[in-house]
């Protein structure tokens, strides 16, 4: 059995192939599909009566009127396909130039809450919807995974401000958006995940493994949140 990769490796790794290096070693194997819940767009009645007039006011009518609004709609999410273009693009260069099968899929949260702490895992059991993704461009280890979901500003403070006050996590802010990045290296995980979380509007974008060269940087944020902007224009 080979070594468990390194945090170094795994650096080295997603750096390389990004650059176009070799992939010809590449090999990976699925994971199973999830369903993906969805949140559909409400609208609430919200009734106002007017106060009787006094004696003393005019005659008019009581009048009751109707005020309507409408819920904010929720968010639209890409496909895995479409929500992290670069690991796309590396799984789609290692099934060209190898005999790898595995092919990207949606998953469920079994592997976040082996990473989240109980913050974080708080947080998601708060959000309306969720989408995760597996990118398989490894010959073995940890494979990049992403998950989008929805969470309202309220939900997502507790989180922003226990990241915030960690000064071992690193924070970075572009174009509306603010990014959290750190390790996660436990003896059980056999390897050093990197996690990335990005909260943009009442989007919540977590990332293991998928950062290019293992460096957050305002070109990296505004690269993994350009296609929930392109899909909802109010994030832009």
């Amino acid at each position: 059995m080979p070594a468990a990769p390194t945090a170094r490796c795994f650096r080295s790794k997603l750096g390389a192939l990004a650059a176009g290096l070799s992939l010809a070693l590449l090999a990976g194997c699925a994971a199973g599909p999830t369903q993906d819940p969805q949140v559909s767009p409400t609208t609430t009645l919200i009734r106002e009566e007017t106060p009787a007039p006094s004696s003393e006011a005019t005659n008019t009518p009581t009048d009751e009127s109707v005020v309507e609004t409408e819920a904010a709609e929720p968010l639209v999410f890409p496909t895995c396909e479409q929500l992290n273009p670069m690991l796309t693009s590396l799984h789609d260069g290692a099934r060209q130039n190898t005999n790898m099968e595995a092919v990207i899929t949606e998953v469920d949260l079994d592997h976040f809450h082996e990473i989240a702490g109980p913050t974080a895992a708080t947080a998601m059991a708060a959000v309306t919807q969720v989408r995760g993704c597996w990118y398989p461009i490894y010959p073995d280890g940890h494979q990049p995974s992403e998950w989008i979901a929805e969470l309202s500003k309220a939900d997502q403070q507790p989180l922003i401000d226990a990241l915030s006050s960690d000064p071992s996590i690193t924070d970075v802010s572009s174009a509306g958006a603010t990014a959290f990045t750190y390790d996660v290296n436990r003896e059980e995980l056999r390897e050093t995940i990197m996690v990335t979380y990005i909260f943009i509007g009442n989007a919540w974008i977590i990332d293991y493994n998928g950062v290019e060269h293992a460096t957050v940087t305002p070109d990296v944020i505004n690269r993994l949140t350009q296609p929930l902007k392109d899909l909802n224009p109010s994030l832009a």
